[in-house]
């Protein structure tokens, strides 16, 4: 048996002889602490796979989809309205038509990215956070294997928690350019390394994008804008406190917990739950959407009027002057409106659960049109109906708060698409000049007196 040998008697001039490399092991091992977490082979796929540790469960009632929300955070109507019309996008994702493309915008730690990671617990909503483009023409990986975004997405709900993240990209104006043909369910690309066109056809791929106002810079109306718009509206000053006292309550019990790599243990079991639910939400409502759609009863002639009227009004208000031309600004033809708000209401109705399309599903119908429809175009118009006499060109300004310049510019383009129209008032004691005063067109005081109801 081999005698031990005592370090501390090896001698230690040479630093690379035996005693010398014993030293030095000695330092290393006198480092070393336990491996307190040691990783499964589950908890490590789940690392890597993110919320995917997180399994649906079965739901096909929203009010209990609703109840599981409530326990997990402080709920809103806002809330409600919001998720209502996320699942609604998701559940039209192969039916036939215009798509519905959706912005969620709502101030910072609102919720919006909660809900958009409760939808991608199903497997047919798909995660689009940084992305470069739809298309790849890299030939590698094996004969006719297409590498492209697009083949992987189809017939999937896009999502994006973080669009703000993805505006501010420096290839944001491609990405929304391949959207506007995708969203009419078409697309194609050509590489100079490929010796053929792809081309992809019956495209169906809805797409939710949350983030904050800094959404709206990205005007993308002259080039025909595909999203429909859905904010939501801050809480009152006590619904704030209260939201504060919860999420402070909530910290004091996650401290006392220590995580692992499975999802489940990053969060509440009561959100954990609502997550799950949400997603056996979406995987049921898409199963199941035609048998769903065609138990609703509905009045077509009124849901057809309403919704155009709702469109005409959205088109009209979510117009806005060009840059560059402002002579060439126009505003679109509200066709593609009517069509997404007529499905909104039909895949609304389907999530909340209706028999029909009733008042509540068209208040949250109509929700969308005015937020789609909202920015400065709509403020100028706001002010115009409450005034019966018309407003001359400071006084808007006055009103707004815009800068004179800028409400010029948007009085010349109102005026060109017949939004307002100019009235001369005589000036008082006798004077030949005329005061110039800006009033709305029969047309739109029409429809603003119908969505003021």
């Amino acid at each position: 048996m081999p005698t031990p040998v005592k370090i501390g008697s090896l001698p230690t001039s040479n630093p690379r002889g035996l005693g010398g490399r014993l030293r030095a092991l000695e330092s290393i091992l006198g480092k070393l602490r336990p491996l307190e977490l040691a990783l499964t082979s589950d908890e490590d796929e789940a690392l890597k796979n993110g919320s995917a540790g997180l399994q649906p469960i079965p739901c096909n009632s929203y009010r209990d989809l609703i109840n599981a929300w409530r326990k997990a955070m402080k709920w809103r109507s806002e809330m409600d309205d919001v998720l209502s019309i996320m699942l609604a996008v998701a559940a039209s994702t192969e039916q036939v038509g215009d798509q519905l493309f959706l912005m969620v915008i709502a101030d910072a730690g609102s919720g919006k990215t909660q809900f958009c990671d409760g939808m991608l617990i199903s497997k047919s909503c798909h995660a689009l956070e940084h992305i470069t483009g739809f298309h790849s023409g890299w030939k590698g990986g094996g004969e006719g294997k297409d590498f492209s975004l697009i083949s992987r997405i189809n017939r999937k709900t896009l999502i994006t928690p973080e669009g703000d993240t993805l505006i501010s990209g420096a290839n944001f104006a491609e990405i929304m350019g391949q959207q506007r043909r995708i969203f009419d369910g078409v697309s194609g690309s050509t590489y100079k390394n490929k010796d053929e066109d792809t081309r992809y056809m019956g495209l169906r791929t809805p797409w939710i994008m949350a983030g904050t106002f800094a959404l709206l810079a990205s005007d993308q109306s002259q080039l025909g804008d595909r999203f429909l718009k859905v904010f939501f509206d801050p809480p009152s000053h006590d619904e704030q406190a209260e939201i504060l006292r919860r999420v402070g309550y909530t910290a004091i019990r996650s401290v006392m917990k220590k995580s692992s790599a499975h999802p489940e243990s990053q969060m509440t079991p009561e959100k954990a739950e609502a997550y799950q639910l949400t997603g056996g939400y979406v995987d049921w409502l898409k199963s199941n959407i035609e048998d769903l759609l065609s138990m609703l009863t509905i009045d077509e002639d009124a849901i057809v009027g309403t919704c155009a009227s709702l469109a005409e009004f959205t088109a009209f208000l979510r117009a806005r002057p060009g840059q560059k031309f402002e002579e060439r600004s126009s505003k679109e033809m509200p066709t593609r409106l009517t069509h997404q708000f007529v499905r909104l209401a039909c895949c609304l109705a389907v999530v909340l659960n209706r028999k029909t399309i009733d008042e509540e599903v068209m208040r949250r119908v109509k929700k969308v049109a005015i937020n789609t429809a909202s920015g400065q175009t709509m403020e100028m118009v706001r002010c115009l109906y409450r005034s019966t006499l018309g407003l001359d060109t400071g006084t808007l300004a006055a009103y707004t708060h815009y800068p004179m310049e800028r409400t010029q510019v948007l009085v010349r383009f109102l005026r060109k698409i017949h939004v307002i129209e100019r009235e001369d008032l005589p000036l008082p004691n006798g004077a030949k000049n005329k005061q110039q005063r800006w009033k709305l067109t029969n047309r739109l005081r029409k429809l603003y007196a119908e969505i003021e109801e």
